[in-house]
C-alpha cells in the first residue's frame, strides 16, 4: 500500500471496506476520488484494489491477484507489485516518483510500525473492527471535531489503531497523519 500510495497523485484514502456485509472479513482498500456525482455535488470515491486481511491476495477490477506475500517478499518484488497496481487501477503517477501526501505519511508510519513489530502479534484497523483492538487507551484519543472537507463523514472516523495483541498502542488521524501513543 505505501509503494503505491507513495507514487500516486490521486486524491485518496486508506480504507477498512468489507466487501461481503454481514461476513465480518475486511479489507484494507485503496479508496480514489473519481469525480462529481451526479447532482449530488459530493465527490464520488471508488476502491481502486482491495487487500485482504491476511494480505495473501487482492481484488484489482474484477480480478484476483494471489500469492501477493511471494511476490513482494523484497524490495525488487514490492516495487514491481506497486506498478503493476498502479498500471491496472489507472492510476496517476507523480511527476517527482515520491507523494508528499496525508495518505503517503499515514503508510510510511503504519509500514514503519509493522516492519518494527512483525514478530509481535500486531493488529491494524480503525477503532472497533474485528480483529483488530479490543482494549482502548484513552491517551490515544484525539478530542478535535474533523472537518468534512478533509474527511467525509460517510467513510467513518478517520482513525486507525496499532496494537500489540489487540491492546491499542497508538493511534492515527488519517487526516494529517497525527499520531497519539499510549502514555508509559
Amino acid at each position: 500500500m505505501h509503494e503505491v500510495v507513495r507514487q500516486i497523485n490521486d486524491k485518496c484514502f486508506i480504507t477498512h471496506l468489507e466487501p461481503n456485509p454481514g461476513v465480518g472479513y475486511d479489507c484494507l482498500s485503496l479508496t480514489v476520488s473519481r469525480g462529481s456525482g451526479s447532482g449530488q455535488g459530493r465527490e464520488y470515491f471508488d476502491a481502486a484494489f482491495l487487500l485482504n486481511r491476511n494480505g495473501q491476495s487482492a481484488l484489482v477490477g474484477g480480478a484476483v491477484i494471489r500469492d501477493i506475500w511471494e511476490r513482494t517478499s523484497d524490495e525488487a518484488g514490492i516495487k514491481t507489485f506497486a506498478n503493476d497496481l498502479i498500471d491496472s487501477c489507472g492510476l496517476n503517477r507523480v511527476k517527482s516518483d515520491d507523494s508528499q501526501s496525508v495518505m503517503a505519511r499515514v503508510c510510511q508510519i503504519v509500514t514503519k510500525w509493522i516492519d518494527d513489530q512483525k514478530d509481535d502479534n500486531f493488529c491494524v484497523a480503525p477503532p472497533l473492527w474485528p480483529g483488530g483492538c479490543t482494549k482502548f487507551e484513552p491517551s490515544c484519543d484525539f478530542s478535535e471535531k474533523i472537518d468534512e472537507a478533509l474527511w467525509p463523514r460517510y467513510m467513518g472516523d478517520p482513525y486507525l489503531s496499532l496494537g500489540i495483541r489487540h491492546v491499542e498502542v497508538a493511534r492515527i488521524r488519517m487526516t494529517d497523519a497525527s499520531v497519539r501513543k499510549r502514555l508509559g
